[in-house]
């Protein structure tokens, strides 16, 4: 049996597929501009990329990847936290730190997705100097992008960090394969010399295997030195290990 169409109808489902079409070529543009990218290819004047590991024990631990002056500092990594903001109680996600000071509200937090504790994750951190913006990576996507402006036309440094959150807890951070650009260019060969500031009682670096070959850096241990009562919020100046890369 046939069914004539009515012209409404009709108007109604060519309409349907114009909108159609047009959604998909949207879809097809946006992946376009996904662009997946390397420590080569991201636009920045200083960068750092590395193979990201996370374990630990207890309240709370954090690996992460920075940027910054003597006063102000721009991180992304993995942090695994039993007092965070939900969704991300107790679960380790990517999370932002944007310090534009230690100053009451010169601080801001932010989480760009849930991922695993052991999961190795590629995280990527980009600034541009002449606007202090930083641009967030996981696999070479950006996943978010901030800006500081205490670090714009700044002399920085880039760094490694591993924190525990409280007396007691332990943490594991593992930093494969670092790559490292400066003046907008990434050389392979380049010798970066490394500082190392063991903040946390407890927490040590090992730098044994950055190598010209490797480029691996592992800072673990068990946090002590601070009171029952203190966290890395009330007492930030004494939770971690860091490595800073120097020209």
């Amino acid at each position: 049996m046939h069914y004539s169409v009515p012209k409404k109808i009709r108007n109604i489902s060519i309409f349907a597929l114009i909108m159609t079409a047009l959604l998909m070529c949207m879809c097809v543009r946006a992946d376009e501009d996904n662009h997946q990218y390397t420590i080569k290819t991201v636009p920045a004047d200083y960068a750092i990329q590395t193979d990201v590991t996370l374990t630990g024990s207890g309240t709370g631990y954090h690996a992460k990847i920075l940027v910054c002056t003597a006063t102000a500092a721009t991180s992304f990594g993995i942090q695994f936290d039993q007092h965070a903001a939900a969704p991300y109680t107790g679960k380790a996600a990517f999370m932002v730190e944007n310090i534009r000071s230690n100053y009451a509200g010169g601080q801001s937090y932010s989480w760009v997705g849930q991922t695993a504790l052991g999961l190795k994750s590629n995280l990527m951190l980009g600034f541009q100097k002449r606007t202090g913006t930083i641009n967030l990576y996981v696999n070479g996507y950006q996943v978010a992008s901030v800006r500081n402006p205490n670090l714009r036309n700044k002399q920085v440094y880039m760094r490694v960090e591993a924190s525990a959150r409280k007396k007691g807890d332990s943490v594991t951070a593992s930093f494969e394969n670092i790559k490292l650009k400066r003046n907008g260019k990434y050389k392979k060969n380049y010798k970066w010399k490394n500082r190392i500031f063991n903040t946390g009682k407890g927490l040590k670096a090992n730098i044994v295997k950055f190598t010209k070959k490797t480029k691996n850096i592992v800072i673990s241990g068990k946090l002590g030195g601070i009171s029952s009562g203190a966290d890395w919020d009330s007492a930030y100046e004494q939770v971690s290990g860091i490595v800073q890369f120097v020209e």
